[in-house]
């Protein structure tokens, strides 16, 4: 009898434990199907960019009084004219899409640019502000080597290699332009983290050499100057005047 009731205790306890494993899983399952499925970062894929036409011959006047720049006068549009060739890594047109130019003049020819240099011109807001991440980091995002493609800030599928030579982009590698004749004798950045990273511009050290304070912080250094003036006694002010004028 008391064998009985053992064997008997034993499997009611194989039971529980299987039944609380069992319990366990299904809870995990229930947790697993309600929580929030976390969407999957988009990678940006290339798409040609709109026709540039050009209504102008280099060297017309445009609307704001000043002389046109066409592209006929890059370097690419250059050795053109002299070979006949449009030779890699400048084009006419876009490898996927030979219905349209890259760049059509004025007399509807396509002519022979350094693609790079339409894919990395700065956005302005409606203030004048170059929208962040346009300009050089739009730029550096187009590579189409083994390396840089497998990059999460790469643009896929982009059929050109940029970089960002002082303020235009350029076709390039990890060592400069690699147009023949296009040399980069200003700052050069490859990547994103490059164009981030840049030195600063002009004003920046201007202010850093002179330890002026910009923008918000100088128009209020200047207001407590202009405070401080008007609270000196007469005297005071007088004292100053002639200690600049001797």
């Amino acid at each position: 009898m008391t064998q009985d009731w053992l064997s008997l205790h034993r499997v009611n306890m194989l039971l529980s434990r299987y039944v609380v494993v069992l319990l366990m899983h299904v809870a995990f399952l229930a947790v697993a199907d309600a929580a929030p499925l976390q969407p999957k970062k988009s990678r940006r894929v290339f798409f040609p960019p709109n026709l540039i036409k050009e209504k102008l011959n280099d060297g017309d006047y445009n609307m704001d009084g000043g002389l046109f720049e066409s592209y006929v006068e890059g370097v690419c549009a250059q050795q053109y004219g002299q070979s006949g060739v449009c030779s890699s890594p400048c084009m006419q047109k876009w490898p996927d899409d030979q219905s349209r130019c890259i760049v059509e003049g004025k007399d509807g020819s396509c002519i022979c640019v350094d693609p790079c240099v339409v894919l990395g011109l700065p956005r302005y807001n409606d203030f004048g502000n170059e929208i962040q991440g346009s300009g050089c980091e739009e730029c550096v995002r187009h590579k189409n080597t083994k390396h840089y493609m497998k990059q999460s800030w790469v643009i896929l599928e982009s059929p050109v290699n940029c970089g960002w030579c002082g303020t235009s982009c350029v076709s390039a590698d990890a060592n400069g332009p690699t147009v023949l004749g296009n040399d980069c004798p200003d700052n050069y950045q490859y990547t994103v983290s490059q164009c981030r990273l840049q030195t600063l511009n002009d004003e920046d050290l201007h202010g850093i050499k002179t330890e002026e304070p910009y923008g918000g912080d100088k128009q209020k250094k200047d207001s407590v100057g202009d405070q401080a003036n008007k609270d000196k006694p007469i005297g005071d002010k007088v004292a100053d005047i002639a200690a600049l004028l001797s």
